[in-house]
């Protein structure tokens, strides 16, 4: 059998053991904490970074909406101009196609007066009237 003084070293030993136990107990938990603190700030960190990015992607794409809404502005712009133009050339081309045909029906106004003044002179109708009194 075990006599007092053995069993009191082994108790003083299982007292130790357990001390050490603790300790590690203690130290593995406090580790864990650390770890699990540290985890949870990247953590937030990450939802930071991520509500960060995904701000700036909100506001890429409300960017990106305006500019569309600016390019089918300019569109619209770039077309009532182009019909702008096209008219202008439409005039243009018409007072051009009257100034030049207004001078012509001038010379051939006077060319008609003058000849039909000359019918009239020598007694002759148009042979439209010639036709109506037949």
């Amino acid at each position: 059998m075990i006599d007092s003084n053995s069993l009191s070293q082994l108790g003083r030993h299982f007292d130790r053991i357990m001390n050490h136990i603790q300790r590690q107990i203690e130290s593995l938990s406090a580790q864990a904490e650390t770890v699990t603190m540290q985890v949870y700030d990247r953590s937030g960190q990450l939802i930071d970074n991520a509500d960060a990015e995904l701000a700036r992607f909100e506001d890429i794409m409300a960017q990106l909406d305006e500019l569309e809404l600016d390019f089918d502005r300019i569109r619209h712009i770039r077309d009532i101009v182009r019909d702008f133009r096209r008219r202008a050339e439409e005039l243009d081309r018409e007072l051009e196609m009257a100034s030049s045909g207004g001078a012509r029906r001038e010379r051939d106004g006077q060319h008609r007066h003058t000849h039909h003044s000359s019918h009239r002179s020598h007694g002759h109708s148009s042979s439209r009237s010639h036709r109506h009194h037949a």
